[in-house]
């Protein structure tokens, strides 16, 4: 991804960490810069909740030259929180990567906002937003995300847009699996061991994730699926045979490219709808 601001971005985050999620990122910021109402003045104010330290903020600067551009997660729990084997690892990268992020966000006029959305109103006046993302989130509540869309459609301006991505409960991994009488979760050691549990909680279907958003008054649904999750996954596995990872990630791509033709069979699920 061609960013004029990579320089600064590469010097905070991690070089893996930016080829490991460049395709997903890309894929955000075309569905935003697509489905935002026309501005005059071309001044857009959009709000990524559940962001944690995403990429995505950061690299819209370069596509959005007057904004208003927010931040939103628990950070206060988040910047705590190491899990895992590498968490004396983890808590050694924050020291140093946190404040050199804080930084690169004040630098790119990027606001960061502490709320637990969950529980909390989000903090903008009523019609503010032109556009609320939130990727690869609600399926971690452990509460309905009912009241989370509602407040989405009151910030939003009217003809703003919503846009979500969710993991899908039902892709076609998962309805082999079942099939086997395997699983269709994640590690169960993670839910057993992990307290407090940050894992996922419900992942939507396609039609539930239609109906979270019409049921909160938004319009013009769409559905979109895409297979981040899956190529993932595969390319881990490709990788012990091939043992080139360009290679392997190029034939997990065109092997799973035509399940976005049938979105309820793709791991990642994006619904885009609007303020009417």
């Amino acid at each position: 991804m061609k960013n004029k601001n990579i320089k600064e971005i590469s010097k905070v985050y991690k070089d893996s960490y930016l080829d490991g999620v460049q395709d997903r990122i890309r894929y955000y910021i075309s569905l935003s810069m697509k489905n935002l109402t026309f501005s005059k003045n071309r001044f857009y104010k959009i709000a990524d909740c559940g962001s944690g330290y995403s990429l995505f903020i950061p690299f819209l600067t370069d596509f959005i030259k007057q904004h208003k551009l927010y931040m939103i997660d628990d950070f206060k729990s988040l910047d705590k929180l190491h899990t895992g084997n590498n968490a004396k690892k983890d808590q050694k990268y924050k020291k140093k990567f946190l404040p050199s992020v804080n930084k690169l966000f004040k630098k790119l006029n990027i606001k960061k906002i502490n709320l637990n959305f969950e529980k909390q109103k989000l903090t903008f006046k009523s019609n503010y937003l032109d556009l609320v993302t939130s990727f690869h989130c609600i399926e971690h509540f452990h509460n309905s995300p009912k009241a989370f869309i509602k407040e989405c459609f009151r910030v939003l301006k009217p003809g703003g847009t919503l846009i979500i991505a969710v993991p899908n409960a039902v892709n076609f991994r998962k309805r082999i699996s079942v099939l086997f009488g395997l699983t269709n979760y994640y590690d169960l050691s993670d839910y057993w061991n992990q307290v407090p549990y940050y894992g996922h909680v419900r992942e939507p279907t396609k039609d539930e994730l239609i109906f979270f958003c019409n049921d909160n008054g938004f319009t013009d649904a769409k559905i979109y699926g895409k297979n981040f999750m899956g190529i993932e996954r595969l390319v881990r596995v490709t990788n012990k045979f091939i043992r080139n990872e360009k290679i392997s990630r190029s034939l997990v791509n065109f092997l799973m490219k035509p399940l976005e033709l049938v979105p309820g069979l793709c791991t990642d699920l994006h619904i885009i709808c609007k303020k009417p």
